[in-house]
C-alpha cells in the first residue's frame, strides 16, 4: 500500500520593487515569477519521482500588492498544472502580518507537511522529494521532531557561528548537517506547527527586526539568553550542497554553486510551462 501524504506549500510573495540590492541583479517581480516557476516545477518533479508514496499538493500563493503582471502570471501557472493553486490576497499589508497570515493558513488547512515558502528562493529540480524523503528519514533516525531548511547558507559559515556544533547525516542524494537557524522559508509537521503555535504567533509581538526569527521560530531548536528556558525536542536540517538559493543580498551568495544556470532555467524563454501539466 502506497503511502498517502498531503503536502500544503503556502508561498508569500509580494512581486513589487523594494529596493533590496540583490546578487540576481533585475528586478523583484521578474525574479517572484521564476521564484513561482521552480517551485512549481520541484514539487512536480516530486510527484514524478515518488513512486512510494503517494503525494497530494495544493499551493497557496498568498500575495501581498503584486503587480497585476504578477497575479496575470499566477492564472497562468495555474491553468498548466495538475495539482490545486489557490491565490489568497492579503488582509493587513507587510511582510510580518503576511508571515503571520502564512502561518495561519498553515495551521487551518495543513494536515501532514507544510511548506512556508517566499518568492525570493529558487528550488533545483530535486529539491521537494529530497526535503520530504529526508524529513522522513532522518525523523526515523533521531526519532525527534524534524523541520528542513533547503537553503545551506553560507552567512552561518562566518566568524561569529566557528563554534556551530553540527552533526552531519548523509542523505538520499547529498549531506545534510544539524542546524539551528532557518528563515521563514521552512518544511515541518503540522504537529510542528500546532504544538508550538506560541512561537509562530510570537512573531508579532516582536516586530521586524534581524533577529526576529532567532527570538521566535528558531526557538524549537536551540535557547537564547532572555527568552524562557524551552525543552528542545525538535532538529533543523539544512542540505550540503544546497536544494534552493536565496536570491538576495551578496552575503547570501553561495561561493560554490554557479546560480546563473538556475535563474535562465526559469525564463519563459527557457522553461516549457506545458511539461508542467500531469494527467
Amino acid at each position: 500500500m502506497k503511502l498517502k501524504l498531503d503536502v500544503l506549500v503556502v508561498l508569500q510573495s509580494h512581486a513589487k520593487n523594494n529596493g533590496i540590492e540583490r546578487y540576481v541583479q533585475d528586478t523583484k517581480l521578474e525574479l517572484a515569477k521564476r521564484s513561482l516557476l521552480s517551485l512549481v516545477n520541484t514539487m512536480n518533479h516530486c510527484i514524478d519521482n515518488c513512486g512510494e508514496a503517494d503525494v497530494n499538493f495544493n499551493l497557496v500563493v498568498l500575495d501581498d500588492r503584486s503587480d497585476s503582471e504578477f497575479i496575470d502570471f499566477v492564472d497562468l501557472v495555474k491553468n498548466k498544472t495538475s495539482f490545486n493553486i489557490e491565490l489568497v490576497p492579503s488582509i493587513v499589508p507587510g511582510m510580518i502580518p503576511n508571515i503571520l497570515y502564512q502561518y495561519q493558513i498553515g495551521k487551518e488547512r495543513g494536515k501532514d507537511l507544510i511548506f512556508f515558502a517566499n518568492d525570493d528562493y529558487l528550488y533545483f529540480d530535486s529539491a521537494m522529494y529530497e526535503m520530504i524523503d529526508s524529513y522522513f528519514k532522518f525523523t526515523e533516525i533521531t526519532k525527534s521532531e524534524v523541520c528542513i531548511f533547503p537553503f545551506d547558507d553560507p552567512y552561518r559559515y562566518m566568524e561569529y557561528f566557528y563554534s556551530y556544533p553540527s552533526k552531519v547525516f548523509l542523505g538520499k542524494n547529498r549531506h545534510w548537517r544539524v542546524a539551528y537557524h532557518t528563515a521563514v522559508c521552512c518544511m515541518m509537521s503540522y504537529k510542528t506547527l500546532v504544538e508550538n503555535w506560541d512561537l509562530f504567533e510570537g512573531l508579532d509581538k516582536l516586530g521586524y527586526n534581524s533577529e526576529f526569527e532567532d527570538r521566535s521560530i528558531n526557538r524549537l531548536f536551540h535557547n537564547i539568553e532572555t527568552m524562557p528556558t524551552r525543552n528542545i525536542t525538535h532538529l533543523l536540517f539544512t542540505p550540503i550542497p544546497s536544494l534552493a538559493l536565496h536570491m538576495n543580498g551578496e552575503f547570501e551568495k553561495d561561493p560554490f554553486i554557479d546560480w546563473k544556470p538556475l535563474w535562465d532555467k526559469f525564463s519563459l524563454v527557457n522553461f516549457d510551462l506545458t511539461t508542467q501539466k500531469h494527467s
